[in-house]
């Protein structure tokens, strides 16, 4: 009566787990492609994973093992294609086949441990595809995978078995079923994964025809489109499938790629800009788009511009967050770009567009002229323009004080704060700055000077905040005041002033602390360092009610 070796092979599982340390569960049948579910929790030296708590521990190791037991030596073992399913797709857990053969001895005389790895996975899936369709068992089907030394156990014991499955899962279970999740996702595909015939369909609340659609598309102006699909194809190792099961629509979701560039605006020999932006890269979409369709889009922060062919050659898309903290660097493109266009369509000027690399070399490589237009194309509106000139205003104070770099503001600010920021700009380059002051005083000028037309010297103090500094500045306002009369209780009077002195200037961080304890200091100080023979003049209405208009 000849021995069942199966059996044996059996008992020497359960042997050799109570040996390690490792809890084995038995199949009761072979159906899900294998015998024996081996349990164990990985020590500090098996694993990198230490000191986690109790609910990040995971540690625990999860093996499904089949064994094939044999009498006779061999290089190649057979199993049904059913049962390579499972071990390959079934689970994300590490699957292993255990060969052991006896030669007739109570004991194995050899032992190998296959994983079912990477090259296994391939070989079977690829199977799998190739009888998909066919009127095939995969019960009745065998693939068969050799074995030898390299898959050899280090001894006939269950101490072995638990390293060489340590080994192959590099003491780590949680990324070993990242890896073999990613790798069923991967594995076959080489570029597309499915292949979608159908029509496309242009979201109905879209204005232009659909080749605009498709142009807007490929620009990145629109981010996905709407696809009714009449057949698609898995193309898993270059054998196309029909998907039996797919939506009736998909939405196909798109995001061009985009690479730093330097946009050069020309208008002959002396006026030029320079701006980096984002350069928006077609791809295949762009084959779609008819001639005289195409477009090129250029981001920066706040805006995009984008070039087109056409009866609209130039269009500029504003985007400026009401509310966001920007760096002030950031918007210095979109303001230069917006004046730039100004003085053209003013000049009804020619200028050219081009895009350069930001590696270019003084040989002039990587320089493309891109579009020649006319200033007529474009004019900005009178509030973007306003815009325009206020941010280039606060870029020039701080640029003056070597802090340009380090501010950031929001745009309600630049708007709120344009006159302070005039009136420093100026002052700060010693350019003549009229500035129209009005303030009261309790007294008229005769009560306190014994002269009713005396020249004034105004210390005027900013305090503007930006998102990341204060600056404090105080000028002083030359010029002699015109009554205005008497108005609920003050002597109102206006100063028209034209020359004025920096008297002070400095930056602080924001809510750190300053040399001041209030406003008054500043005006005390700038009143100490005018000249003796000047007058300084108290204004006591609060300091938000004389901006200079």
């Amino acid at each position: 009566m000849s021995r069942d070796v199966g059996a044996l092979g059996e008992r020497t599982v359960a042997t050799w787990c109570s040996q390690a340390g490792m809890a084995v569960n038995s199949s009761d049948e072979d159906k899900r492609g294998w015998d024996h579910l081996i349990e164990f929790t990985l020590t500090d030296e098996e694993t990198e994973i230490t000191g986690a708590p109790p609910d990040r521990d995971f540690r625990e190791v999860k093996s499904f093992v089949q064994v094939k037991s044999t009498d006779s030596q061999g290089e190649r073992v057979s199993i049904k294609l059913s049962n390579w399913k499972y071990l390959t797709t079934g689970t994300h857990h590490p699957c292993f086949i255990l060969r052991l053969e006896f030669d007739g001895e109570d004991e194995p005389q050899r032992a190998y441990l296959i994983h079912v790895g990477e090259g296994l996975i391939e070989k079977v899936l690829k199977r799998l595809r190739e009888v998909s369709g066919e009127d095939t068992q995969l019960h009745e089907t065998y693939v068969s995978v050799t074995y030898g030394e390299e898959e050899s156990l280090e001894n006939e014991s269950g101490h072995a078995l638990r390293a060489a499955i340590v080994e192959t899962i590099a003491g780590n279970p949680i990324r070993y079923k990242e890896w073999k999740r990613s790798h069923l996702t991967e594995v076959g595909y080489e570029g597309a994964t499915l292949r979608v015939q159908g029509h496309a369909e242009v979201p109905s609340d879209y204005e232009g025809s659909p080749e605009e659609f498709i142009a807007d598309l490929s620009a990145g102006l629109q981010s996905s489109i709407d696809l009714e699909v009449d057949e698609a194809q898995d193309l898993r190792f270059d054998d196309p499938t029909t998907l039996s099961s797919f939506p009736d629509q998909i939405r196909l979701n798109h995001k061009p790629e985009t690479e730093k560039v330097k946009l050069i605006f020309s208008a002959g020999r002396y006026t030029r800009e320079r701006i980096t932006v984002d350069l928006y890269r077609p791809d295949e979409f762009i084959k779609e788009v008819p001639d005289g369709k195409r477009k090129i889009r250029f981001s920066m922060a706040g805006a995009d511009l984008i070039l087109a062919e056409g009866n609209q050659p130039l269009i500029l898309n504003m985007k400026l967050p009401t509310e966001a903290t920007l760096p002030l660097a950031d918007l210095q493109p979109v303001a230069k770009l917006v004046l730039f266009l100004q003085e053209m369509y003013d000049k009804d000027q020619q200028f050219t567009v081009e895009v350069r690399d930001l590696t270019e070399t003084s040989s002039g490589d990587g320089k493309h002229e891109i579009v020649r237009l006319s200033g007529s194309n474009f004019q900005p509106k009178a509030t973007l323009e306003m815009l325009a000139h206020r941010i280039r205003n606060a870029w020039k104070v701080w640029k003056d004080l070597d802090m340009q770099g380090q501010v950031e503001m929001t745009v309600p600010h630049i708007l709120e704060n344009w006159e302070e920021y005039c009136l420093l700009k100026k002052a700060f380059r010693s350019e003549e700055v009229p500035v129209s002051l009005e303030y009261g005083l309790y007294k008229t000028y005769e009560e306190i000077y014994g002269t009713a037309t005396p020249t004034v010297a105004i210390p005027h103090p900013f305090i503007l905040e930006a998102a990341t500094h204060g600056l404090i500045a105080g000028l002083v306002l030359i010029g002699e005041p015109e009554a205005l009369g008497k108005k609920e209780g003050l002597h109102h009077y206006e100063l028209v002033a034209k020359d004025t002195e920096i008297v002070y200037s400095d930056t602080f961080l924001k809510d750190a602390e300053t040399p001041f304890n209030d406003v008054m200091e500043i005006r005390e100080l700038c009143a100490e360092r005018m000249e003796d023979e000047s007058i300084f003049v108290h204004i006591t209405t609060p300091p938000d009610e004389y901006h200079p208009k």
